[in-house]
Parts: C-alpha cells; sequence; structure tokens
C-alpha cells in the first residue's frame, strides 16, 4: 500500500476511533450514577454544560442566563445528594433553612408572605434591610418558594455565592426539579447583584476543562495531511516554479482596484492576536482577513481586508482596505491589527464611545478593527453615514456583540 493510501486511511480511522472512545469515556463518567443519566444529559443539554468526576462525585459546569452554574450530584453519606451553585453579590447574605435546624442562619428574619412555607422554613439574613428590599419583592418571593420547595432543601448565599443543597437526590423528574431550581436561583442571584456598590460581574466562576482528548484526535489527522502535503512538496519537480496567487481570498474586482496588490497578501488567522481570536470566538465567529458586510443599507455586500506585506516580519504593520459599493472608501496601514469583525448594525446603536459621539446613525453594519487586544481603548469601529465613511472609538470593546 502507497504512502497516500496509508495517510488516507488513518486520516478517517484516527477520528472514528477517538469518537467511539470518547462516547464511551462519557459512559464512564455516568458510572455510579446510571439511574440518573438520561436526566444528567437532559440538564447537560440545557445548560450547555460539561460533565466531570470528583472523588465520586459527579459534577456539571454549564451557564443560564450568563451566569455559571455547577451542579453536584453526590452518592456520599458525608455531602449532600444534589448541590447547585451559581455566584452571587458579596455583600448581602440570604438564608432559608428549615425551621428546628441546628444553625438559625442570619442574625434577623425577613418577612414572608407564605404562611405554610413561614411555618416549614426560616428567611433571614445578617443585612435585613438590605436583604428585605432585594429579596422581598412578590417575583423573588416566589422564586424562593419554589426552589425550597422540600423540607431537604437549604438555601444560602453568602461569600460571593448562592448555594442550593437537598440531602437526596430527587427521585421524581430530576431534570425538571434541577432546572427549575437552576433558573430560580440565577434569579435570586441577579437581585443580590441590584445591591448599590455591588460588583457589575459575577467573580466566581467554574471553568470548562480544556478536552486534550478531543485535541489530540483531531490534530492528528491534520498533523498527518501536513506531512503529506509536505512530501507531495518535496517530491515536486524542480524548475517548474509555482506562482504565488497573491489575490488570494480577495474578490477579484476589488483586487483590480487595491494599489500595488502584488507586494500584499490576505491576513490569515495566525497573523492575529491570539487573545483577540479567542474573545472573537467566543462570540461565535470565525477568525478570518476578508470581512463581509452590508454597510450601505441594503443595497449591496461590500468587503473589508486586513493584509500583511509579502516580506513582513514580526512587528510590522498592517493595511486595512474597506470598500463601499464596490469603491475604495479607506486605505491605510496601521502598526497593529490584533483582529477585526463585522457588527451588526443592530448592535452599534448600544456602543458607548470614547469621546464625541460619533455624527450620523450608520446605514448598514459596521467593521471593528482592534488595533491592541491589550488596550481596551485601542478600536477603531468603521461605517457608512450618508456619503460619509464613519470612524468611531469604543470605549471598551470587549462590550461590543457582534451576534
Amino acid at each position: 500500500m502507497t504512502y497516500d493510501g496509508i495517510v488516507a486511511i488513518l486520516v478517517l480511522a484516527i477520528p472514528l476511533a477517538g469518537f467511539v472512545a470518547e462516547l464511551l469515556l462519557r459512559r464512564l463518567r455516568l458510572r455510579g450514577y446510571g439511574h440518573i443519566a438520561g436526566d444528567v444529559r437532559a440538564i447537560v443539554k440545557a445548560i450547555h454544560g460539561e460533565v466531570d468526576r470528583d472523588s465520586g462525585d459527579l459534577l456539571i459546569r454549564g451557564s443560564m442566563s450568563s451566569s455559571p452554574v455547577l451542579v453536584r450530584f453526590s452518592n456520599s453519606d458525608q455531602r449532600p445528594g444534589l448541590n447547585i451553585q451559581v455566584p452571587a453579590a458579596a455583600k448581602v447574605s440570604l438564608f432559608c433553612l428549615p425551621k428546628g435546624h441546628e444553625s438559625d442562619g442570619g442574625l434577623a428574619s425577613l418577612p414572608v408572605s407564605d404562611p405554610v412555607f413561614a411555618g416549614r422554613f426560616r428567611l433571614s439574613s445578617n443585612q435585613p434591610g438590605v436583604a428585605e428590599i432585594l429579596f422581598c419583592t412578590s417575583r423573588v418571593l416566589g422564586e424562593i418558594y419554589q426552589v425550597c420547595r422540600t423540607s431537604g432543601s437549604f438555601l444560602v448565599l453568602e461569600q460571593q455565592r448562592l448555594e442550593l443543597s437537598e440531602l437526596l437526590i430527587p427521585e421524581e423528574d430530576l431534570r425538571g426539579r434541577v432546572l427549575d431550581c437552576v433558573r430560580g436561583m440565577t434569579t435570586i442571584a441577579a437581585a443580590s447583584w441590584q445591591m448599590p456598590g455591588a460588583d457589575s460581574e459575577p467573580v466566581m466562576q467554574f471553568p470548562r476543562r480544556w478536552n486534550w482528548f478531543r485535541t489530540a484526535y483531531i490534530a492528528g489527522p491534520i498533523l498527518l495531511l501536513s506531512s503529506l502535503l509536505l512530501v507531495a512538496k518535496l517530491q515536486r519537480p524542480a524548475g517548474v516554479p509555482q506562482p504565488p496567487n497573491l489575490s488570494f481570498g480577495i474578490a477579484a474586482a476589488d483586487a483590480s482596484q487595491i494599489p500595488e496588490l502584488q507586494h500584499w497578501r490576505l491576513a490569515q488567522p495566525g497573523d492575529f492576536d491570539e487573545n483577540a481570536l479567542a474573545w472573537l470566538r467566543q462570540q461565535g465567529q470565525k477568525p478570518q482577513g476578508c470581512i463581509r458586510a452590508v454597510l450601505v443599507g441594503k443595497r449591496r455586500e461590500d468587503s473589508a481586508y486586513v493584509l500583511k506585506h509579502i516580506a513582513a516580519s514580526p512587528g510590522d504593520p498592517s493595511r486595512l482596505v474597506v470598500f463601499l459599493n464596490g469603491e475604495v472608501r479607506f486605505d491605510a496601514n496601521m502598526p497593529e491589527i490584533a483582529m477585526a469583525a463585522r457588527v451588526p448594525n443592530d448592535r452599534i446603536a448600544s456602543i458607548e464611545w470614547r469621546g464625541r459621539v460619533p455624527v450620523g446613525q450608520p446605514d448598514g453594519d459596521g467593521i471593528l478593527v482592534i488595533q491592541r487586544y491589550q488596550d481596551a481603548s485601542s478600536a477603531i469601529v468603521l461605517f457608512a453615514s450618508g456619503v460619509q465613511l464613519v470612524i468611531a472609538h469604543p470605549r471598551d470593546f470587549h462590550t461590543i456583540s457582534l451576534q
């Protein structure tokens, strides 16, 4: 069998074997929790989570309503059967504990409108004045009633964490119970962030673990294909030069209008800042040197290009070319371009600008250009307004939504 044939078989076999192995590993992670496996998969899907193990416990890390969520199931006699955690504000506390529990929770009780609930639980806080304003509204109290439904429910907000513990894993409708609790807890936690002086962002995070196994079985075929291409290149007969396609990725009509294009090439993902690319991928976008956008109303789709010099060395400037109605309207070298992307038209209005607010309303989409990722104010946004191409400066590009 030829080398090419062996590589082709391996390129197909390695991802298939990796996929099957990963399915088996997922089954192994549920070992000891097979009776709730279906509910666990449904919870993972609902909160876009991942499954992990910790000393025999089953963990689900995910998020809901932009809030990190950690769900723990345990068969241990020393830990609660169900534990759910979400981040909350640091300067307020809340305790909802069964009456008769040895710990009374907060210093002062909070008013409860439901007499049945009041007969089973004590709602308290160490900051009763603030807690009553934040949590004793009908909406938030209703969520507390729903979360603390069983006599074994313990709901505690302190040390920047809202945590629900139940002594046993619920036997009936586990999926519904967990998701109802997560939704209710995110509402309760959101109320805590309304406290004056509270941080604007949750500080507790449940980081997702990188799947090195998946990386290996996906990267393996890529390396094999790369080696195959390298061998093919080395075996190419000498004396037959292959002319470079300098305009690869650039529309022919656009390439004909870009001055001195023979000295430039389209930027590739490797030319951009790694941190900027990670931020871009978090927004569901792909890094590319050609950005397609409807810049002038609904007339047509135009392009913006990030170019690198053919003989560029690290630290050399990049070039930005923007077309409007099929004509070059912006062409400039920039010391650095960490990343460029399309900003949807309906997202531009929510951008907070640095300095003077740009004059005129955008006719269509915009082009975001981040010059230095570490400098949140170094970005610019270009958009068309009438016959003008406006260049505006956002205060912090991290707050711009690209979806």
